[in-house]
């Protein structure tokens, strides 16, 4: 995974960045809750300067899916 992401999602959720998988998700990480997923969405719009798609954001509720659509965006993981 990458370790800028897991950085940034391990800040807004408040929890060790080592304790997040890609299976980590709403159901399994303590306040992971809607506000915590918006507060996502605006962590890594600015992190990695970029617009996220909010429909498809909004349901990813695990930090697989958020990668899957983060690897989708041109920019992400290429020094953009």
């Amino acid at each position: 995974m990458d370790a800028k992401l897991v950085d940034a999602i391990a800040r807004v959720l408040n929890v060790d960045a080592a304790s997040l998988t890609r299976e980590s998700s709403s159901a399994t990480v303590p306040g992971w809750d809607s506000l915590r997923q918006m507060m996502l969405l605006i962590e890594l719009e600015d992190t990695f300067k970029v617009k996220l798609p909010f429909e498809a954001f909004a349901t990813a509720t695990s930090v697989g899916k958020i990668e899957d659509i983060m690897t989708q965006l041109p920019v992400h993981g290429h020094g953009g």
